[in-house]
């Protein structure tokens, strides 16, 4: 039989073989909610990223396009040119060809 001194040594064991085992099992519970919240935090971390790479994404083909229609403005002016230059060379042709005509017409009066 045990006495009373060994019954309270072994009470004093179990109590501390117990609070040791709370205790572990909260730190484990702490390190397991720490380890969520850096994954969730990770998360978090690489969608702001990819909003990020979204962005710069949308704004670069904004940008392209912005410099393609200026390229195609371009171009419609430079026709518009070429077209009014080419009715402008026509128009003095024609009074020339007018005037021409006119001396002749007057010479052989």
């Amino acid at each position: 039989m045990r006495s009373e001194e060994e019954e309270k040594e072994v009470m004093i064991m179990t109590m501390v073989t117990i609070t040791t085992m709370i205790a572990t099992e909260a730190d484990s519970v702490t390190m397991q909610e720490e380890g969520e919240k850096e994954k969730e935090k990770e998360k978090e971390e690489v969608e702001v990223e990819k909003e990020k790479m979204t962005t710069t994404t949308t704004i670069m083909v904004v940008a392209m396009m912005a410099v393609a229609e200026a390229k195609l403005v371009a171009m419609q002016e430079e026709k518009e040119e070429e077209k009014e230059s080419k009715a402008m060379m026509m128009t003095n042709v024609t009074m020339v060809t007018m005037e021409v005509e006119e001396k002749r017409r007057r010479k052989k009066k």
